[in-house]
């Protein structure tokens, strides 16, 4: 049960950081005020590729790690689980022809 109750912390905690490290970008790229398209935009799709990357790093065993004990072996795996869920974030944006620069117009 404790070790059913870490996973999903982690689980959450990466939830929480995947859309914060979004959100901070849009206000770093509108200088503190996201434009309503974007937010839009990303509320829409923000559970498809949370989903995703939640996943992928699922499949990479990611959360069946003992982090105290974490070497290179965790951290090539990590690298790859990021990469790999980045290509397929941004494999469904471009095959659901989803372009920021219309909605910029």
């Amino acid at each position: 049960m404790q070790r059913r109750m870490r996973v999903l912390i982690f689980i959450f905690v990466d939830i929480v950081l995947f859309n914060c490290a979004i959100l901070f970008s849009f206000l770093i790229r509108f200088e503190g005020s996201i434009d309503g398209q974007y937010l839009s935009m990303y509320t829409f799709h923000a559970v498809t590729f949370t989903v995703i990357k939640i996943l992928i790093f699922y499949l990479f065993k990611l959360y069946k790690s003992v982090w105290r004990f974490a070497g290179i072996d965790e951290l090539i795996n990590v690298v790859l689980a990021s990469a790999v869920a980045n290509i397929a974030v941004l494999s469904y944006f471009f095959l659901l022809e989803v372009r920021l620069q219309e909605v910029s117009t």
